[in-house]
């Protein structure tokens, strides 16, 4: 639903662009003109919901906010175009340049492939920001049914690594074959001793300290604020060739490149008062031992549920729902910040004609079209399901598939040799 805004400010910085030309037909007089084709410069429009006093309200403790939505674009011919009209007799030339990209521009189709995504972002963003509301410090129900895996790595500290150091020390000139795959297992199995091994109880452990010294004041603050974030970007690029132009240059042609690149970032954030609590339930809630607390867990312990959610975010989704009590939320916000920018540079053709059998070939110049919005909403609803939360692994969580594979693949490669 379209939200009617009851205050809409907005500024024109923009200039006309235009094409010019000159020439001249044999035993006529020269020739030369203009004409406006476009504009280039800057445009900005701000919708919102005044709120007289907001500094008084604001300063009386109370919470002001309101949907806000913030566009720009901009338009810059980087370098101008430029083609020559003649004949093949020599009596006839005409020069012409100018902004030729506004006509490419318009021939020219782009797309932004995260536009689609915009929702599930901010859906996601929002599912984060509640889940760090409602998450324990530690996830101690996971550590104590694993406690003796942690304590069979802490016996021996960083094994798989000195398993790996010991397997570069030997001698590759007789055992090459012999020994690669058991250097692929050791480097897999220290690449995931860390990932999912130490680096969460260093982790844990930092939590608790900080927890230890914050303890006064995530209990004594009236007010706290929990945020979430998600990021995406994408660069496609589009090329088209000898399309009609329209406008001014109706009947030329021209090929184009453009180059988008599209930057989202969904940011949310949720005011909210925690009551106090006694010192079991501060340890129980520290520790992650709360009965709410527990189907997150127990979706943590199964197998494979980590690499689950690289793609569908169950285990956050349960944390979301598991209701805390002693919690008031006061509001929440949702900001998307969609980002674009598209660079255009090609050719322009004019189509041969009577008297002129050959196509004439000049530079289309180039031009940029960036545009900035800034949508806010207030008190945004959570989803009611897991989420898709990413539809290609980033590099961190396709180092981790790596090493995880590679023993199932020297395994089905071994049962093929034998």
């Amino acid at each position: 639903m379209d939200i009617i805004y009851p205050r809409v400010r907005s500024t024109n910085e923009t200039e006309p662009s235009s094409i010019a030309w000159s020439g001249q037909l044999t035993g006529s007089p020269p020739f030369s003109g203009s004409a406006v084709i476009g504009t280039t410069g800057k445009t900005k429009v701000t919708r919102d919901f005044p709120h007289p006093g907001w500094k008084k309200l604001k300063a009386r403790g109370e919470i002001v906010m309101g949907p806000f939505d913030l566009s720009t674009a901009e338009r810059q011919l980087m370098s101008p175009g430029a083609c020559t009209d003649r004949n093949a007799a020599g009596t006839y030339y005409n020069n012409v340049s100018g902004d030729f990209m506004v006509a490419v521009e318009a021939a020219t189709p782009v797309s932004y492939p995260l536009t689609a995504d915009l929702e599930r972002m901010a859906e996601i963003a929002l599912m984060k920001a509640y889940e760090r509301m409602n998450s324990p410090v530690i996830l101690g129900g996971e550590i104590l049914a694993t406690l003796d895996q942690t304590i069979s790595m802490l016996r021996r500290p960083f094994g798989n690594s000195w398993k790996l150091l010991g397997k570069i020390q030997k001698s590759y000139a007789k055992r090459v074959r012999k020994t690669t795959a058991s250097e692929a297992r050791a480097i897999g199995g220290a690449w995931l001793e860390y990932r999912y091994g130490w680096q969460p109880i260093m982790l844990d452990a930092k939590s608790m300290f900080e927890e230890a010294f914050q303890y006064r004041d995530n209990f004594e603050k009236l007010r706290l604020v929990a945020r979430g974030e998600e990021n995406q970007t994408r660069i496609v690029q589009s090329v088209t060739s000898h399309v009609p132009l329209s406008g001014s240059l109706a009947g030329w042609k021209a090929s184009c490149t453009a180059v988008t690149s599209q930057n989202v970032r969904a940011c949310t954030g949720i005011v909210y008062t925690r009551e106090s609590m006694d010192a079991s339930n501060a340890v129980l809630r520290t520790l992650g031992l709360r009965v709410q607390d527990f189907p997150a867990t127990l979706w943590e312990l199964m197998p494979w549920s980590f690499v689950a959610d690289w793609f569908v975010n169950v285990g956050s989704w349960l944390r979301v729902v598991s209701p805390i009590p002693g919690l008031n939320i006061l509001g929440s916000w949702s900001t998307i910040i969609d980002e674009r920018t598209t660079t255009y540079s090609g050719n322009v053709y004019i189509p041969p004609y009577a008297g002129q059998p050959a196509e004439q070939v000049g530079s289309a110049g180039s031009s940029r079209k960036s545009s900035f919005s800034l949508v806010r909403t207030i008190n945004p609803a959570v989803a009611t399901s897991p989420l898709l939360t990413a539809k290609t692994l980033s590099a961190l969580r396709s180092t981790d598939a790596m090493a995880l594979s590679i023993k199932p693949i020297l395994g089905l490669i071994n049962r093929f040799k034998h």
